[in-house]
Formats: structure tokens, C-alpha cells, sequence
């Protein structure tokens, strides 16, 4: 099925029953996945990159390891401060904050019915903008009321999802998204609202069922592009444009389905950011600092984004905590990455293969702890954070190395597991910097076994006691330039801490 789509670009390549069957997968593949794009982007950046990922509760995931890391909800970072959030969760709050640092915005008048919208749309002229101002995503927003007659309808619709609702002047020009990380502006794009283009043949209609054939439009969660759709507003655009569905638009006429240009409504995006006047990047960027967030979604009206504000006019309208930057910029992503997460990730890791009883194993521990108090030591009865003991009994070796990998004081982490336990339960980390092997209880087939399954994740030293059956046993799976045999736990130690040494700052 998916070759059929592949090579045809459409599903008319399916059967009927494939089409439903194909439905079918996608809607389960999708409730397995994470919400939202943004998600799915950072993690396809994640795993391009060869970041550590740690799913955690709540649609939250941690890319790296230990003080290495950093952890995001959707565009949001754990550099992100509340304060911010909730300021930017209400668009009045951030209306009047904006204006009190001096950056141009509407005027806005909050509302509690119509007979108040009417009297507020006196007071900012017509074309007018309805707006709601807890919602996000393009819900509850409509501008250029052209009269009181839209204005009242439009409130009417609106109230139906928020009690909470504004007049606002309206801006006109054209509606401009720009992504600012850390008070720099990384991406700017042109939305264009939902609308059809005419081809002298087709009515409205059809035009916009042809528009939705379009795979990439879906009301699943997922989809990069939402489906248009013929409702009030497009009928109330349609009449002010002397149409209606069953018209027929000349060949490149564009025709107008929805007011505002959210992606989330059946609008597109057209990337600007190489003609963006340093004027508009400017205020952008001076709006997200203001509210105090460090990844935003900044949406600035004005009639033409390569001319500057203060020549042509315009505006702020909204500054987004949680932007949908997937749906335009998936590649930001990376750069965010790059910016927030160090070292690739990574802290240094190192495996103990050893029974729980082994007095050497217990020295090597206490050795690191000692050597390297910021490490995390996790073994089969107790974790270390610190230096100091706390936790429960792990459940398995992933399962203490992960509460070591998620602290992000931790330093480093040494985790200390059985043979038995790494073919069960397999390796709990992804890489090694550093193998050591003890008391190898297991038969020595079943021993070799465990080690060639992960000599492809040891990067380090691979180290045994010398003249050990352990040290045969390292001979047979790893190099001799790997191999590093010594006289006690101590040298051990002195092995791996050379070792992190040597290594540290490297990525």
C-alpha cells in the first residue's frame, strides 16, 4: 500500500478495502505516537543527531543523559519559566505587556456580550477582530468584520467557545509567523489563509474537495496540513467576494475560505526569513524577551515583511509559549538541539559485569564514588546520587541506570549487572565508555555470548583482572588494543577515571 501511494502521490492507487485498511494502521500507528508535530519532529531530530532519548510521563521526554540533558514538552523546554507560560496563555495579559514595553500592538477591548463588542467596534473602527483570548491554535479568532452585521455573528460564534473574548483593532497586511529560540529569531514564514485557486472550470466546492484529496491534509493529530473546510465564515468571505460554493473562479484566482492563516484551519505557510527587514526581526524578538520565554512563536502583521514596521505599519498580535513550529520549520528542531543539549547528549558511562556479592565489584564502587562523587552508581540493591544513598531497589539494570541517566547532577554513572541479567534484560545504556568484568559466574559459552552483544556499544576500555578466565573471555570478543588487564579494583578505577579524563569535552 504505502509503494502504491509512493509512486502514484495520491490514494487513488488503492482498493477501497486498502484505503480502509490503510486508515485503519495509520489511526493506530497514530494513538501510539506522540501528540502534536512538534514532538514527532524533535525526536526525528533526536535520533538523527544519535541523542539519548528518555520517554517520560505526560507527552514529556528528556534528549540526553544525566547534566547532559534537557527535557521538552512539545516546544516547550525545562528552561521555560511559569511565569512566562501563563502570561502568554492569556492574549490580553500579553496585549497590555507588550504595550508597556513599548512594542506596537492592537488595541484590544475585552467584552461580556454583544450589545459591548458593538460599542468596542466603535471605538476601533471597521474592519473589526473578534477574538478569544484563552484559546490558541487559530480557535475563536475572526478579523476583518467589514460591519456590525459580521461583527455579531462572528461574536456569536466565537462566545460558543470562550467567555473570555476581545475586540481588537485589526492590522491589515499580511499574517507573518517567526520562531524566536533564546532571543534570536531561527525561522519566519508567510501564512496564507485557507482559500482555493480558480481554474475557470470548477466550482468552489469542487476545488476545495480536490484541495482535501491531498494526503498530507488530515484531521489526524499528526497531519501536516489540516483539511478546508466550507462552513459560516467561508460562506460569509464567499458573499463578500460576490460568490458563493457553486461559483466558478477565474483561472488564478485566489479565493479566500477563512479569515485568519493558522495552518491548524486549512492555511499553508511560504518561508520568508531570507527577505525579513532586521525592523520586524527586531520587535520579534524584543516581544518574546519581554514575556520571558525562551522558545516562541511570534505572529506580526504587516504588509510586507521585507519592509519595515515603522515604514509600513503594522503590528504584534499574539506571542505563542507552546508554537507549532513543526508545521513550518521542522528543521529548527535540530538547531534547538544543538543549542540546548551538550555534549551530544552524553555523560560517561561504565558497566560492571559482576555477581552482587563481589567484593571487588562493591570496591570498584566505592572507588568511583570516592574518585568521582558527582557519579551516579546504581547496583542490585542500592543507587548513589551524589555520594549520598537514597532510591529504592532497582527492578532491573535498566531500570537503576535510568534513575541515575535521568538526575541531571549526575556527572557520570556506573552501573553494576550479571551476566544473566544482561541477556534478559539486555544493556542498560546504549554506548559504553567503559567495560569491567568480574566474577563471571555464568558458563563461559553464555559469558562470551553476553559480551559479543555488546561489544558494538563499548567505546572504551574493555578491563579484567590479569590472569583471570575473565580476561580470556575479553580476549575472545574484543581487540588487544581494547583489552586492559590489571592487578586491582583500584587500577580499575584509575583506568576509567584516566579514561574520562582523556575524553572529557569530546563530542
Amino acid at each position: 500500500m504505502a509503494a502504491a501511494l509512493s509512486s502514484s502521490g495520491t490514494r487513488d492507487a488503492f482498493t477501497d478495502d486498502e484505503a480502509a485498511a490503510f486508515d485503519l494502521l495509520l489511526d493506530n500507528l497514530v494513538r501510539r505516537a506522540p501528540s502534536g508535530s512538534n514532538a514527532r519532529n524533535l525526536l526525528e531530530a533526536a535520533y538523527a543527531a544519535s541523542l539519548p532519548v528518555i520517554p517520560l510521563p505526560g507527552g514529556t521526554f528528556q534528549i540526553g543523559w544525566g547534566q547532559a540533558s534537557r527535557r521538552f514538552s512539545s516546544s516547550t523546554s525545562d528552561e521555560t519559566g511559569t511565569l512566562a507560560m501563563n502570561l502568554s496563555r492569556r492574549k490580553d495579559w500579553t496585549n497590555r505587556l507588550l504595550h508597556m514595553a513599548g512594542l506596537p500592538v492592537p488595541r484590544q477591548f475585552p467584552v461580556r456580550n454583544r450589545d459591548e463588542a458593538v460599542a468596542a467596534a466603535n471605538r476601533t473602527g471597521y474592519p473589526t477582530v473578534v477574538k478569544a483570548l484563552d484559546l490558541d491554535q487559530g480557535v475563536g479568532i475572526e478579523a476583518g468584520l467589514q460591519d456590525e452585521t459580521a461583527l455579531c455573528a462572528a461574536y456569536d460564534r466565537v462566545a460558543k467557545a470562550s467567555k473570555s473574548i476581545a475586540v481588537e483593532s485589526f492590522l491589515p497586511g499580511c499574517d507573518y509567523r517567526l520562531n524566536v529560540l533564546r532571543g534570536k529569531v531561527i525561522g519566519a514564514v508567510h501564512r496564507v489563509p485557507a482559500g482555493v485557486t480558480g481554474d475557470g472550470t470548477s466550482t468552489v466546492q469542487e476545488l476545495v474537495a480536490r484541495a482535501n484529496e491531498d494526503p498530507r491534509r488530515s484531521t489526524r493529530r499528526s497531519s501536516v496540513m489540516k483539511p478546508i473546510l466550507l462552513d459560516d465564515e467561508a460562506d460569509e468571505l464567499l458573499k463578500l467576494a460576490g460568490l458563493s460554493r457553486t461559483s466558478v473562479p477565474d483561472t488564478g484566482t485566489f479565493v479566500q475560505l477563512k479569515r485568519i492563516a493558522n495552518v491548524s484551519t486549512g492555511g499553508h505557510t511560504v518561508p520568508v526569513l531570507d527577505v525579513l527587514h532586521p525592523d520586524n526581526r527586531h520587535i520579534c524578538e524584543a516581544a518574546a524577551t519581554a514575556v520571558g520565554l525562551d522558545i516562541a512563536g511570534v505572529d506580526l502583521i504587516v504588509p510586507d515583511i521585507a519592509r519595515s514596521w515603522r515604514e509600513k505599519g503594522g503590528g504584534i498580535c499574539e506571542v505563542n509559549g507552546r508554537p507549532q513550529i513543526g508545521l513550518t520549520y521542522p528543521h529548527v528542531f535540530r538547531q534547538i538541539l544543538n543549542e540546548y543539549v551538550p555534549s551530544k547528549g552524553r555523560i560517561p558511562a561504565f558497566l560492571v559485569l559482576a555477581e552482587p556479592d563481589d567484593p571487588f565489584a562493591q570496591e570498584v564502587s566505592e572507588k568511583i564514588l570516592a574518585a568521582q562523587p558527582a557519579f551516579g552508581v546504581t547496583t542490585s540493591s542500592m543507587q548513589w546520587k551524589g555520594g549520598q544513598k537514597g532510591g529504592i531497589a532497582r527492578e532491573t539494570p535498566l531500570h537503576g541506570a535510568r534513575a541515575i541517566l535521568m538526575s541531571k547532577s549526575a556527572e557520570g554513572v556506573l552501573a553494576q549487572c550479571t551476566i544473566a541479567e544482561l541477556r534478559r534484560d539486555g544493556c542498560p545504556f546504549e554506548t559504553i565508555d567503559g567495560l569491567i568484568v568480574l566474577s563471571a559466574t555464568a558458563k563461559a559459552a553464555q559469558c562470551v555470548e553476553g559480551l559479543r552483544t555488546i561489544a558494538k556499544q563499548v567505546r572504551g576500555p574493555a578491563i579484567a583482572l590479569k590472569g583471570t578466565s575473565e580476561q580470556e573471555m575479553l580476549a575472545s570478543v574484543f581487540s588487544g588494543g581494547t583489552i586492559i588487564a590489571v592487578s586491582d579494583p583500584a587500577a580499575m578505577v584509575r583506568v576509567l577515571c584516566k579514561h574520562v579524563e582523556n575524553t572529557s569535552g569530546q563530542s
